[in-house]
């Protein structure tokens, strides 16, 4: 009889010739000779997967690379993969290899990795029972994409951008340079979140100022956007209204009366605010000098902000405030807020107690909390003392609240109510998000969460999602098969200058859409340092290429032409295969030039640069008006006259000439005698005949 040797740790199971290694115990074939490696094979511990190795050099911001001891030439693996935090685990395919590359992954995240195990022999799968942490490493920031520049009023300039490639814990601040001055000033913006920012009381009137932008991180600061030019409208209106006061006060509206500012301004901007903090009213614009703001409520205190407006752009405030006449209005009573069905919400309330004898009209405000509420407007009206909220999402705590609005202005509200939805397949899907994969930028990550979670949710849930293409007009549909996953999410290509909008909703009949999210794929790099050249009939423009991405071919380039600096798209256009553009016929005198590039199917760049230039002067319409062409007749009738006058006084003097001639010859000459003789000068007029000076007989003659 063989005698069995005791286990050790490192060979547990051995024969008379070799020890046998664990990760040979339960591999499916007999290494002992009694078969003793694979009996007792319910145990999962000899499937923990060791030596795992992280190559440190192959670590970037998207991915690594993880090889580990092999347990047997028997065995696969599935390795899995998860961001720390997330419950969400993304298991890969199962491989015979001891290695493997995860790749996709997000900049500067921790992520939690493991092993399953199995015989391939075996359908069973384990657990290796084994973790590790890894982290990527951080992308350098990108500078933000398609920088526009705008001006607000007299004051302000608010930039606009999207935001920079990447993810966005690679970004930690935006730093926006704007000269002149020389050297440049700054400004920094701490929240990446935001994708515009107004800036205040930098500006002087009629002066050209230079914008760019870079993001900043833990590697460093981008390199910068592109320039962005913006001449400070000098029209704008500078100036505080002057003397602002209130006149005739009643209970439902308050005279405002100003005095005018100089230059005139194109009109006056009215803002109205109230203590009930809730309601909201509409501005007004108006050309006179005073105005009767109107649907006010009675006895409530108002703060009145009027402003010049010029060309779009707002002026200084000045403030005004009144309190309208009569007796304050009530809220409504003992509201109260009950879940019918799923989604469907029945909300109840009794009349205000007040002594008018009126039909009140009432409005039911609703939202996620109550700041949410604070910030919603009037949802539904009704004149009864009741009101179903139906459509609502599902799963969510609702806060209702009913206020008075009719017919005097206005009420205040008694308070919050609350209720609850249920799970409802009509409901629409929570969460929609669109960012740009950390891996390709000409993938679209569209994730969403289900409208209830797995707890809540009463069957499985399949889901249409629509990807619209906005340039090319056209819709894309997927359809996901039915699930309980509460988070789902896809990949769809875009390409380089598209812009996407994209809403999900379930399969259910009657499904209600998401709210619809737009998606900015990464612009074409749009022409630069453009050129502008004004000749006697046409206009010459050129431009410079980017670098291009190689999926770009076939472009064109669009030139755009208008008297309007703004909106230089609603102006003509140009279509040429490339620089230089050679431009006729214009329809205005004074035009702005910009250009883009536009690929094969129609994706375009954003604009270049924007140029003003101004058409030669026999290209400009001249405008004559009965002021002009009087003035332009008396010019001419006296010019005619003067040219007569001088004339005339030629004439007459040439005929005053001739006669002295002749005189002159007559009397030199006699051809009858044929001697020379002096006339007496009778024949000349008295004017003309010369003076003689007498002399005395005591006086010398002297002759030389």
């Amino acid at each position: 009889m063989i005698r069995r040797p005791p286990r050790s740790t490192l060979f547990p199971y051995t024969t008379l010739f070799r020890s046998v290694y664990k990760t040979q115990h339960c591999d499916g074939h007999w290494d002992c000779s009694d078969g003793s490696d694979e009996s007792d094979c319910t145990s999962k511990e000899q499937y923990v997967v060791k030596n795992v190795v992280v190559d440190l050099k192959s670590v970037t911001n998207t991915s690594f690379f993880v090889s580990w001891a092999s347990l047997g030439r028997r065995f696969v693996y599935l390795p899995s993969i998860s961001e720390v935090g997330s419950d969400v685990w993304h298991n890969k395919s199962w491989t015979p290899d001891t290695n493997y590359n995860f790749t996709g992954l997000q900049p500067y995240t921790d992520y939690n990795v493991t092993f399953y195990v199995k015989l391939q022999s075996d359908p069973s799968a384990y657990s290796s029972h084994f973790y590790f942490l890894q982290k990527t490493k951080f992308n350098d920031p990108a500078p933000p994409q398609g920088l526009q520049v705008q001006q607000l009023d007299g004051r302000r300039v608010q930039l606009k951008w999207q935001k920079p490639l990447g993810s966005h814990k690679d970004h930690q601040a935006y730093i926006v340079y704007i000269t002149p001055p020389k050297p440049f000033r700054t400004e920094t913006i701490p929240d990446v979140t935001h994708d515009s920012y107004s800036m205040d009381g930098y500006f002087e009137a009629g002066t050209n100022y230079t914008f760019w932008m870079t993001s900043t991180g833990i590697m460093g600061e981008s390199g910068p956007s592109d320039n962005v030019s913006l001449l400070f409208d000098k029209n704008a209106v500078t100036k505080v209204v002057p003397n602002v006061r209130v006149g005739t006060v009643t209970e439902r509206s308050v005279e405002l009366i100003w005095d005018a500012i100089e230059p005139k301004p194109d009109g006056y901007k009215i803002v109205v605010a109230s203590t009930n903090a809730y309601v909201q009213y509409s501005e007004m614009t108006v050309t006179g000098l005073k105005h009767d703001v109107t649907q006010l409520s009675p006895g409530t205190k108002y703060t009145f902000t009027v402003m010049g407006v010029k060309n779009g752009l707002d002026g200084p405030p000045t403030q005004a405030r009144a309190t309208t006449k009569g007796q304050p209005l009530a809220a409504p009573v003992n509201v109260s807020a009950k879940l019918i069905k799923g989604t469907n919400v029945l909300v109840s309330w009794d009349p205000p107690k007040d002594p008018r004898n009126l039909t009140w009209e009432y409005c039911v405000y609703y939202a996620f909390g109550v700041e949410g509420i604070r910030k919603t407007s009037c949802a539904k009206r009704t004149f009864n003392t009741s009101l179903v909220v139906d459509d609502l999402d599902g799963c969510e705590a609702y806060v209702f609240d009913v206020r008075i609005v009719g017919p005097l202005g206005y009420g205040p509200s008694e308070g919050y109510v609350g209720a609850s939805t249920e799970f409802d397949q009509r409901a629409p899907p929570k969460g929609l998000r669109l960012y740009q994969s950390p891996s390709d930028p000409l993938k679209m990550i569209v994730e969403w969460s289900s409208s209830c979670d797995q707890l809540n949710m009463h069957s499985a849930i399949g889901y249409d999602v629509v990807v619209t293409d906005e340039t090319l007009e056209r819709d894309f549909k997927f359809r996901f098969l039915p699930t309980t996953d509460v988070r789902m999410s896809m990949n769809v290509t875009v390409r380089f200058g598209g812009h996407y909008s994209v809403k999900v909703q379930t399969t259910h009949s009657e499904s209600r859409p998401t709210i619809t999210v737009k998606y900015h794929a990464p612009p074409i790099p749009e022409p630069h340092q453009v050129k502008v050249i004004g000749e006697q009939d046409r206009i010459i423009v050129y431009w410079e290429d980017r670098e291009l991405p190689q999926t770009i071919s076939n472009q064109t380039y669009v030139v755009y032409v208008s008297s309007n600096e703004s909106d230089l798209h609603s102006g003509q256009q140009f279509a040429v295969s490339g620089p230089p553009a050679y431009l006729y016929n214009l329809k205005a005198s004074n035009v702005y030039i910009a250009v883009t590039l536009r690929d094969s199917l129609g994706y375009e760049s954003p604009l270049s640069e924007v140029v003003g230039v101004a058409q030669p002067v026999s290209e400009a319409k001249v405008m004559l008006t009965t002021t002009n062409l009087v003035g332009i007749a008396i010019g001419v009738i006296i010019v005619i006259l003067v040219l007569v006058a001088l004339l005339a006084g030629f004439v007459v003097r040439h005929r005053r000439l001739q006669r002295n001639f002749l005189s002159f010859a007559n009397s030199h000459y006699d051809t009858r005698s044929g001697a020379a003789v002096f006339t007496t000068g009778d024949e000349l007029e008295e004017e003309d005949s010369p003076m003689i000076r007498g002399f005395s007989d005591d006086e010398p003659l002297v002759i030389a």
